[in-house]
């Protein structure tokens, strides 16, 4: 067992140690937590290893979210673990609007495109190519 008490900030190396904060000394540096063999690092209730973030506390949601107004941004596609297994979103917890380019509905009966022209709206059966063009009648 080892102990060190410091009163106060410290640094070894490129790491700087200040009350509740660990930080790189060196600007735009990357801070690298890694556990020693499969262990993982566990800040709070939430493990990181190898890909994953998972939660530790059974039966919980883990949250991303901004410390504020801003997004959460991806740089890659965003895909469930089983095919036609999770939903996104739910009966009481919905998304307020969804922008797509074309929407693809798929599942184990058909598979449709929707298109949106200039001035209308297409939808198309992916399985025989034919395009049908929605009969939309304005109302006041």
């Amino acid at each position: 067992e080892y102990e060190l008490t410091v009163e106060g900030d410290f640094g070894v190396d490129n790491l700087k140690m200040d009350a509740n904060t660990i930080s790189t000394t060196n600007t735009n540096d990357d801070l690298t937590l890694s556990p020693n063999g499969t262990g993982s690092v566990v800040i709070d209730s939430v493990s990181i290893r190898n890909n994953f973030i998972t939660t530790n506390a059974s039966n919980a949601d883990l949250s991303l979210r901004t410390n504020g107004s801003g997004n959460v941004v991806v740089q890659a596609n965003i895909l469930p673990s089983a095919n036609a297994t999770y939903d996104l979103g739910s009966s009481s917890k919905r998304f307020a609007n969804i922008y797509t380019s074309d929407l693809n509905l798929t599942n184990d009966k058909g598979s449709w495109t929707i298109q949106e022209g200039k001035d209308d709206l297409f939808i198309i059966n992916n399985k025989s190519g034919k395009k049908f063009k929605f009969n939309l009648i304005a109302v006041d």
